[in-house]
């Protein structure tokens, strides 16, 4: 079954593509991207998208965009919606200009307060891409939303640190870090480029942690309200066993069709 603008999602109506995959759309509700995992075995899929929805409802952060609805194709490929905050994509901005040194300072704040929440519970996002992140526009709460959750897993999180060096790195620079990474970036404070560079370190243990992160940059900018917000534990950390009921009851009727 191959989508076109247009067609329908559950109550979405596709408008457009989505800069990271999937499609932008529009129902009653609001705005959502639409993300469909690839065809396989539908059971094991559907158990897949059940327990990544569970997951990312139990989190408890304001820069976590939530999943709002999830179904099924009638080609048996499940799909998950999840809201998109008003705001311009990272992705959007990056390809106009470079950021400031502030503007960078900033990101990496913001990406790692995310990215402490999910570490401190055993997950990890696993695809940071500046189309994962939306800026976002009159902020009362929270300055940007994180996306992209068909990737969340569970892990140590030093790929995701290695991920926001490489997006700093590009956000400043305009381009992607080399191999060797130089010990200094060109027009960058020694103290932020030492920060970056530590980020991009091959080895994962050479790494900061994301709390570690907070740290600095509150000593960078002077900010002591960085000292590393904590957000309540989820309730409910669902396994394979606890999902496998939820599964069935979605998948049987619908092979019945």
């Amino acid at each position: 079954m191959n989508l076109a603008i247009g067609d329908r999602v559950g109550s979405y109506r596709l408008i457009g593509q989505h800069a990271g995959g999937g499609f932008r759309a529009l129902s009653m509700s609001g705005r959502a991207r639409i993300e469909i995992v690839d065809a396989g075995d539908f059971r094991s899929r559907a158990l897949e998208l059940l327990r990544t929805s569970a997951l990312v409802a139990s989190l408890e952060h304001p820069g976590i965009a939530r999943i709002v609805d999830r179904g099924v194709l009638p080609d048996h490929r499940p799909w998950i919606a999840t809201e998109i905050a008003d705001g311009v994509p990272l992705s959007e901005i990056m390809n106009r200009r470079t950021l400031g040194v502030d503007e960078a300072l900033e990101l990496i704040r913001d990406v790692a307060s995310i990215l402490l929440h999910l570490h401190d519970r055993g997950l990890t996002h696993d695809a940071l891409q500046p189309h994962a992140i939306t800026i976002r526009t009159g902020a009362r709460s929270f300055p940007i939303q994180l996306g992209g959750w068909t990737t969340l897993r569970t892990g140590d999180g030093c790929g995701d640190i290695h991920a926001l060096g490489v997006l700093a790195y590009r956000a400043l620079t305009g381009k992607f870090p080399g191999l060797h990474t130089p010990e200094l970036i060109p027009g960058v404070s020694g103290a932020v480029s030492s920060l970056i560079v530590r980020m991009l370190a091959a080895d994962p243990e050479d790494r900061p942690e994301a709390a570690e992160l907070f740290t600095e940059v509150a000593a960078l900018t002077g900010d002591r309200s960085l000292a590393g917000p904590r957000f309540a534990r989820p309730r409910w950390t669902p396994s394979p066993d606890e999902l496998q009921p939820i599964a069935e009851a979605i998948t049987l009727p619908l092979k019945r069709v």
